[in-house]
């Protein structure tokens, strides 16, 4: 009988513990929900390819806004006594002395160019003229010449 009890004790023992952890799991767990701001900081390496004008390019750009305005010139028309179509005029000579001079807003570039006035009937004729392109932040370019 002795052992029948003392297996009776044990048993209830482990049965009372195993309610006991069911009810404490139960009723006895608390959640906690606590929102934390992070503030994360990552650094991002921008690569930015820019193409940055030559000489060249500023004289090359000043030369072809010359040859749009040169139909709009009357003076550039002329040479000698006589008046030229514009499609009669051809570059006789780009010389290498010219300069580009820059301000805070804008630029200008100055040039001396040649001009070889042709048509069919009659001789040909040129004339040197010395070139000023300015050019002005949010405005049009503007040609000067003499």
């Amino acid at each position: 009988m002795e052992k029948h009890t003392s297996g009776l004790v044990v048993l209830s023992a482990v049965l009372f513990l195993l309610v006991g952890f069911l009810f404490g799991g139960i009723y006895g767990s608390e959640t906690i929900t606590k929102e934390v701001e992070v503030e994360k900081i990552v650094e991002i390496e921008t690569i930015v390819e820019v193409e940055i004008p030559t000489e060249n390019d500023y004289l090359g750009n000043a030369v072809s806004f010359f040859w749009e305005e040169l139909g709009d010139e009357d003076n550039l028309l002329i040479c000698g006594n006589q008046s030229y179509d514009s499609d009669d005029i051809e570059l006789s000579r780009l010389y290498d002395d010219y300069s580009i001079n820059f301000d805070e807003e804008d630029y200008s570039v100055d040039f001396q160019i040649r001009l070889t006035y042709d048509e069919e009937d009659s001789a040909s004729c040129r004339s040197t003229w010395n070139v000023n392109v300015l050019y002005e932040e949010d405005e049009d370019e503007v040609l000067t010449f003499a």
